[in-house]
């Protein structure tokens, strides 16, 4: 597991995450962000969101992996898959490089948030269809 903060490393190691699989191999959770380029759970890739700003360029990548490390923990926290809450994750951080600053909590934001998780999703799901 790699974690950028212990609050993070809490969130995510509960005792649901550490079962026994039938070989009693201990199963430990990895998420691990790799920039703009995309970000890894365990052994699934998963794409970065395509940036909404006039040329495709971050406006300030500050905070963009603090942002994904959030959205990720709450996510999981919340019962999403790893997938599921790396797929938003990186929708979240791709958003907040957009803004100058944090982006305003909107519903302009809110929809730009699904349109940019719905994106990843697709990538995804086209990026499975070629590993078959």
């Amino acid at each position: 597991m790699v974690s950028p903060d212990r609050p993070c490393y809490d969130s995510l190691v509960s005792p649901s995450n550490f079962g026994k699989d039938n070989d009693d191999a201990v199963q430990i959770e990895f998420a691990v962000r790799d920039g703009a380029n995309r970000s890894f759970i365990n052994e699934v890739t998963v794409p970065s969101a395509s940036l909404n700003t006039p040329d495709g360029t971050p406006i300030n990548p500050t905070g963009a992996g603090n942002a994904y490390s959030g959205a990720y923990v709450a996510c999981r926290a919340s019962g999403s898959s790893a997938e599921e809450a790396a797929i938003f994750a990186n929708a979240v951080g791709g958003v907040v490089c957009e803004y100058e600053h944090l982006p305003p909590w909107s519903w302009d934001v809110l929809l730009r948030l699904a349109e940019a998780a719905c994106e990843v999703k697709d990538k995804v799901q086209r990026q499975e269809l070629v590993l078959r």
